[in-house]
């Protein structure tokens, strides 16, 4: 798929708006252990940028880190059949599911913007 085809994650002004609990609640409905490891994954990219971590914590298991998050959330995204088949392409599959947490937790905008850039580089020939 190009690139140019592909969804982005909506960037939303900081401090603008907060949690949407009722797109949050249509998450946790349809794929609760998507929704938590997505959520685990914006913890671990916000570490992977912004370079916090423990005192043995190095760029090198961030970025391990990071991509195992990333391929746990494939994983839990291609149980739901329907949306699977629906988003053939792993880029669009993951874009378009992180688009709605993006509307549910918004204030993500540095982690957001790193997927934007990241996942069709990585995922995008699956």
């Amino acid at each position: 798929m190009n690139k140019k085809d592909l969804p982005e994650i909506p960037i939303h002004p900081p401090g603008l708006l907060s949690t949407n609990p009722l797109m949050e609640q249509e998450l946790k409905l349809e794929n609760p252990s998507a929704l938590k490891t997505s959520q685990d994954l914006l913890v671990v990219c916000e570490k992977l940028l912004h370079k916090k971590g423990g005192f043995l914590s190095s760029e090198k298991k961030r970025q391990k880190k990071a991509l195992e998050s990333i391929n746990q959330l494939i994983g839990r995204l291609r149980m739901d059949i329907t949306f699977s088949k629906q988003h053939p392409n792993t880029a669009d599959l993951l874009l378009t599911y992180l688009a709605k947490v993006a509307t549910a937790y918004p204030n993500w905008q540095d982690v957001y913007m790193f997927l934007n850039e990241m996942i069709p580089d990585f995922y995008n020939n699956e």
